[in-house]
């Protein structure tokens, strides 16, 4: 059976979802239970943004209930500006005005006990704007990611280009490798850098999946990391004055 402070717990979780005057911009609804291999579960939602402003990141409280009445919650956190700004293609991340996306979040297994209910609620939104909604430490922490970003993609550019100027071919790709595998950079292991040094590596290498030649890779980098770059500084920034009930 619940305990009763395993409900105000989950109570207190979902209740924290965003200031009343705000529920209506940015909603959650139609959490479904979706079954899944080794007797786990997945609840999808979806994420309605009804707002005039594009939604650039959102965080979602799921309650679940099982079968022995037992509660879990669980938090998603979606970060999507590099979608709002075309840089990649996946779906269900930046939210358009009038807009919708899906969510899913997986609930490991609990003992052979199955979902029998969900419960979700909106946690916080960011906008395209910079404003945002509901819980503040949700949305800072998207901002210091966002600043993580923007500082990775300005070591990478800085370094693709020093590596051009220093050397063509291989020897341009190994400079940029060289430079990227410096140890006492901040934030080294950044996921941004440590892709950027495994495709440098394979170019290197020569990898037959890389048809592109020495030089064109690097512009090719050069020209991405630059509008990585771009996407990074304009959404870094939160807005100072807040959108209303922020």
């Amino acid at each position: 059976m619940r305990s009763p402070g395993a409900l105000l717990l989950v109570a207190l979780l979902i209740g924290q979802a965003g200031p009343s005057n705000t529920v209506d911009i940015v909603v959650v609804s139609n959490p479904t239970i979706v079954p899944a291999p080794r007797n786990q579960h997945f609840v999808e939602f979806i994420v309605t943004n009804n707002g005039d402003v594009a939604v650039t990141a959102w965080g979602v409280a799921v309650e679940a209930i099982f079968s022995d009445d037992s509660v879990r919650t669980m938090g998603v956190a979606v970060e999507g500006y590099g979608a709002y700004e075309g840089l990649t293609s996946s779906e269900n991340r930046a939210i358009p005005p009038h807009g919708s996306a899906r969510g899913r979040i997986l609930f490991g297994e609990n003992g052979g006990h199955t979902i029998v209910a969900a419960r979700t609620a909106l946690r916080w939104a960011v906008f395209a704007d910079g404003s945002g909604i509901g819980d503040p430490a949700g949305r800072e922490d998207i901002f210091r990611q966002r600043e993580r970003e923007y500082q990775a993609w300005s070591f990478v550019l800085t370094t693709l280009k020093t590596a051009q100027t220093r050397g063509s071919g291989r020897q341009g790709l190994s400079l940029a490798l060289q430079g990227l595998n410096v140890q006492s950079q901040e934030d080294h292991e950044h996921p941004v850098k440590r892709q950027m040094r495994r495709n440098l590596q394979m170019a290197v290498e020569g990898h037959p999946s890389i048809t592109a030649s020495p030089d064109d890779f690097l512009r090719k980098w050069i020209s991405r990391a630059q509008l990585e770059l771009n996407a990074a500084d304009t959404h870094r920034r939160p807005r100072p004055s807040g959108r209303e009930g922020a």
